[in-house]
């Protein structure tokens, strides 16, 4: 294994790579931040309106 040898794409294109999968990263975590307080707002108005 020490002798194998691993290839690189050129540089500009890790960087391309990169900077879509920070995109789709944050895009995640936007929706997933979405969904929460969506939820949260929905049991929050059922617990003071008694319907929990």
């Amino acid at each position: 294994m020490n002798n194998t040898d691993v290839p690189l794409p050129p540089l500009p294109l890790q960087r391309t790579f990169a900077k879509i999968v920070a995109g789709l990263y944050n895009q995640y975590q936007t929706n997933e931040a979405t969904e929460f307080n969506e939820l949260f707002d929905s049991v929050s108005q059922k617990a003071f309106s008694g319907e929990l």
